[in-house]
């Protein structure tokens, strides 16, 4: 595994990772994030979110701090440049970006 330095992750995103996979009472406790597009959906593109074990052996782990998101080549090669960040809303906290 490799850092992938052109994508980025929010310190706001890494905080919540943190939050979730730190908190012993659900089910994600120690686990990690990884995100992975596929290809399909009304836009042409799917992303899906999980949390996971560990990493697969390709996978590409983008770090900020403590906090890591895998992702696959392909993915990774799509999110090239963006950022992904946590905005947490009066309605709810979506992934963005």
């Amino acid at each position: 595994m490799s850092n992938y330095n052109d994508i980025i992750l929010t310190d706001s995103a890494a905080k919540r990772v943190t939050q979730i996979t730190t908190d012993s009472s659900n089910n994600n406790y120690k686990k990690i994030l990884k995100i992975t597009i596929n290809t399909g959906g009304c836009a042409g593109l799917r992303y899906k979110y999980e949390f996971i074990d560990k990493p697969d052996a390709e996978d590409i782990l983008i770090k900020n701090g403590d906090s890591s998101v895998a992702v696959d080549d392909f993915s990774a090669q799509l999110l090239k440049g963006a950022t992904i960040d946590f905005v947490e809303t009066s309605d709810c906290g979506t992934a963005s970006f």
